[in-house]
């Protein structure tokens, strides 16, 4: 279930428009897919009612002049993290653990119900986010209902007029691929939207501050997302340049259609509203670059051309650059553990490869099936298959991996100080 600064729901019998004015409206599809178990589960547990079944699909709204009407006015809203302390010691001493993954972006927090959680630590827990874009946590004991009330701790709680919901729990939207794919069929060449960069409800008057994902059933292998920090995609600008986009504005657009009830035959549009192309988090006072190929459409005051060439460009300061990226793998762990560690780090050579020891001796050790490497001479060093090797250190497996490749390990570890006969915990710059 998904909750975004914003997100959605509405409840029991005969499906209703999301907003009562909006009278012209489309019959939602009605699916007969079989719930997953885990899924079952946890809303048997939440009390949730399946009887009318799953997933709640409101009335569509048809015109475009109909949503313009959703939310159209501000509300006064303060940030959550603004309110807390900097030090954010009241949630991380609550921890057993907590893990930056990566530098720029993502932590793990171990040890902490999200639904045990006090008014102040969720106001800390507002600023982490803020500073790390996004954090995880495992093994959450958390209803639907709990879910919505964390959410509406941090803000207005968002209800999409058109997406699947759960029964009952306004405010709390379902994404299930499985059901997507009975209305939008997607394919490996064709994967649909949600598996493009984007950003949530950019269309928005006020887009959504935070997306609360929880994650009902992972399947074995792929389900993984990816996500980029927009303050170190600005960082990556030139100073020269940021002073080209500073205080620009963009149009940005929303991901469904509507038909223009003045303009019927004109074919549906798209819900556009105007945003800066720098944002300010009003928690840390940092700038971000807010832009994204799914729907950002165009600069404002700039020809189509002008425009274009800059966004293209703005697109792949996200998208291409790796260190500013962290994948987060849902089963399990967010890196695997007893694998090889694969992780780029802008000051070293072209590719780390860094040996991840899940064992109290680190003379095992598991090799990961290739090893990728971004050196343009070594594209891929594959050494066939999972391979359990015994040794104290990279010297003893280096004779397992091509020269150039282990050669691009010894150069690395040196510059960036890495060490080569540790757990996998102090693999990470010192």
């Amino acid at each position: 279930s998904c909750l975004s600064g914003s997100n959605n729901v509405q409840s029991t019998m005969a499906p209703s428009a999301i907003d009562p004015s909006i009278t012209d409206t489309a019959e939602p599809i009605k699916d007969t897919l079989g719930l997953p178990g885990t899924t079952v589960q946890r809303l048997t547990k939440a009390k949730i009612d399946l009887s009318g079944g799953y997933p709640y699909r409101p009335l569509k709204p048809l015109y475009l002049q109909d949503v313009y009407k959703i939310r159209s006015e501000e509300y006064p809203y303060v940030d959550a993290g603004a309110r807390a302390d900097k030090s954010k010691k009241n949630l991380l001493s609550a921890a057993t653990k907590v893990t930056d993954l990566t530098t720029h972006i993502g932590t793990e927090i171990e040890g902490i119900q999200l639904k045990d959680l006090t008014d102040v630590q969720r106001d800390e827990l507002a600023l982490l986010i803020a500073e790390r874009s996004v954090v995880f946590f495992r093994d959450q004991d958390i209803t639907p209902q709990q879910q919505k009330e964390l959410g509406e701790h941090f803000g207005q709680v968002e209800v999409h007029p058109q997406v699947p919901q759960i029964p009952g729990v306004e405010g709390v939207a379902v994404i299930w691929p499985d059901l997507q794919a009975t209305e939008f069929p997607a394919s490996f060449r064709r994967p649909g939207g949600a598996s493009r960069w984007h950003s949530d409800l950019v269309h928005e008057l006020q887009p959504a501050g935070i997306t609360h994902l929880h994650n009902d059933t992972v399947p074995p292998t792929g389900g993984d997302t990816l996500w980029a920090s927009g303050y170190s995609a600005y960082e990556k600008l030139s100073p020269e340049f940021r002073k080209i986009i500073d205080g620009r504005k963009a149009v940005y657009r929303s991901a469904h259609p509507y038909l223009d009830r003045d303009k019927p035959n004109a074919g549906p549009k798209h819900v556009e509203r105007t945003h800066p192309l720098v944002r300010v988090h009003p928690a840390t006072g940092w700038k971000a670059l807010w832009v994204n190929r799914a729907m950002t459409d165009r600069i404002v005051g700039l020809d189509k051309a002008e425009s274009d060439v800059i966004l293209n460009y703005l697109y792949d300061v996200y998208e291409k650059n790796v260190d500013i990226q962290l994948m987060s793998l849902y089963q399990m762990s967010v890196f695997p553990k007893g694998a090889i560690h694969q992780e780029y780090y802008p000051d070293c050579e072209d590719t780390v490869f860094v040996a991840g020891f899940n064992d109290p001796d680190p003379g095992v050790e598991q090799v990961a099936q290739a090893f990728f490497s971004l050196n343009p001479d070594v594209v891929s060093a594959t050494l066939g298959g999972v391979t359990t090797l015994d040794g104290k250190d990279i010297a003893s497996f280096r004779e397992h991996i091509p020269d150039n490749v282990a050669l691009g390990i010894e150069a690395c570890l040196n510059k960036c100080g890495l060490k080569r006969n540790a757990k996998r915990d102090d693999f990470f710059l010192n």
